[in-house]
Formats: structure tokens, sequence, C-alpha cells
């Protein structure tokens, strides 16, 4: 094992038989799988394992997108 040098990096402990691993931000992967069936979440930065990168929220349109402020 190679040293790091803010220390020696360690793989996570197994889990319990019957439990599940958790995602890297710590939900549990049916958790982000409940998630990803609502369109405003995205779960993941390309929105899911296919990046479709697309959203079917309707709020912002190209009817409405110049009156968004710039942040």
């Amino acid at each position: 094992m190679q040293c790091h040098p803010l220390g020696r990096l360690r793989a996570p402990p197994e889990p319990a038989a019957g439990e599940q691993r958790p995602a890297a931000s710590g939900t549990p992967t049916a958790d982000i799988r409940t998630l990803a069936k609502d369109d405003g979440q995205w779960v993941m930065a390309p929105k899911d394992y296919a990046a479709t990168r697309f959203s079917g929220l309707t709020e912002i349109t190209t009817d409405n997108v110049k009156n968004l402020p710039t942040v």
C-alpha cells in the first residue's frame, strides 16, 4: 500500500449480512433509485446512468428563461 500525503487510504468495511453498502453520499442505493424516479432529482451529474442530461420539468421555458436573474 502506498502512503498518501494525508495518511493511509483504506477501503470502507464490508457491510454485514443483509445490509446494503451505502452510496458515496451515504445514501443507500435503494433510496437513490427511488429519488431517481422523481424528475426533479438528479442523483448524479449526468442525471442517470444513461447520461440523458434532460429534465421533463416545465417551470422554466423558452418564453420565461429571459426573466431569470444572473447569479
